[in-house]
């Protein structure tokens, strides 16, 4: 016999849950406890003599876990304070340090930027290293230190991969930089080029400090020279930051019209408007050029065209010297020019120190009669202390 199938359960419906009873079970009783505290900030307690403080006592325990993360700190080290500068020793005058360098460009900048140059290399832009080890591959030994090579411009572009204007611009500054040197000139009719001297790295850079090349900044890709514009000097020196490169002009500005029509004067009559012209044609062509460079050109060309049959020798000085602003003969005369100003500084700098020195022999009592005879004369000043 088939035994009757049971009746179906009947499905209660489920309590609700109270959302006390589940807060208040054991999971959660540790977290809504750690919630509901009140947060409190025990201040950093400094022990004497002691450079650590206290932790703060935690309001809960830590939550379990492995690692060393979760380790309370036992001690936090308190920042020390930065050493005070050093006050310089008594009687010792502190150095004067560079603040201001210019390059040939008549640009200007912070002493930061610049770094000495210890090697050859460092004087080079990435273009100009290129061209040079090219050419010096290329070159046929001279003697120890140099090679000699004879190449013209287009052979030059072609070996580099650049164009025939890139190597005619890059040339001129391999030599103002003494990395190589024209020894002989092109000749058309034989087809051969101009023929070069290069210089290998010990004596590139013994040239260039020959010539005052010592310190570098990059400016964008290039690497140019450059030299002190201006020193900063403690209030206790002499202030030698008003001895500027020139006596007559600042380095960068609008050239002086009248010193200019003072020039063209020297060939003809000139008007103001004749000198506003000329300056605004070298302003043109070299928004950098300064007065003495603009007067220094008008007398080259004024010796030219003063032995000429030009009438209007003031109207072709005004037109014929602008250009003369541009190019290798305009770069290497602007090189001379800032190493011979630089030079100048440096000896005023360096009169003005030894004139504190002898200064310093007078106001000394330990000073022998003799040596304070010897400072009175070195500054002119006959034995009362007065200018002889």
């Amino acid at each position: 016999m088939s035994q009757p199938s049971k009746p179906p359960r009947k499905k209660t419906a489920p309590e609700p849950l109270d959302w006390r009873a589940l807060a208040g079970g054991a999971a959660l009783r540790g977290l809504s406890e750690v919630l509901a505290s009140p947060v409190v900030e025990t201040p950093a307690v400094v022990e004497p003599n002691t450079k650590t403080v206290a932790p703060p006592e935690p309001t809960s325990p830590p939550p379990a876990g492995p690692g060393p993360i979760y380790a309370a700190p036992t001690s936090t080290e308190l920042p020390r304070k930065p050493a005070a500068p050093r006050p310089p020793a008594e009687g010792v005058t502190p150095p004067v340090r560079p603040a201001i360098w210019v390059d040939t460009n008549g640009r200007t900048y912070e002493a930061k930027r610049v770094f000495r140059i210890e090697s050859a290399t460092q004087s080079l832009a990435i273009g100009e290293e290129r061209v040079y080890r090219l050419m010096w591959d290329a070159a046929t030994p001279a003697d120890s230190e140099s090679r000699s090579l004879s190449i013209g411009y287009d052979r030059l572009a072609k070996l580099a991969g650049l164009n025939e204007k890139s190597i005619r611009d890059l040339m001129p500054k391999l030599a103002a930089k003494q990395v190589i040197e024209v020894i002989g000139v092109e000749n058309s009719a034989a087809r051969t080029g101009k023929t070069y001297r290069l210089f290998g790295a010990a004596e590139i850079l013994r040239r260039q400090r020959a010539q005052d090349l010592t310190h570098g900044v990059k400016n964008g890709r290039a690497v140019e020279f450059v030299w002190v514009l201006k020193e900063t000097a403690s209030p206790t020196q002499i202030d030698s930051t008003t001895e500027g490169l020139s006596s007559t002009e600042p380095l960068l500005g609008t050239p002086d019209v009248s010193l200019i029509r003072k020039a063209l004067e020297t060939y003809g009559p000139a008007t103001d408007s004749a000198a506003e012209a000329l300056s605004s044609g070298a302003l043109r062509v070299e928004p950098t050029a300064t007065t003495s460079e603009i007067i220094h050109f008008v007398h080259q060309k004024g010796r030219a065209v003063a032995a000429s049959g030009i009438p209007a020798k003031v109207a072709y000085l005004v037109v014929c010297v602008p250009p003369c602003l541009k190019g290798p003969e305009f770069l290497a005369y602007r090189t001379r020019q800032r190493q011979l100003e630089a030079a100048r500084h440096r000896e005023s700098a360096e009169i003005q120190r030894e004139q504190e020195r002898q200064r310093a022999i007078l106001a000394d009592p330990a000073a022998t009669p003799a040596e304070k005879h010897w400072a009175r004369l070195a500054l002119g000043l006959d034995e009362s202390g007065h200018k002889s």
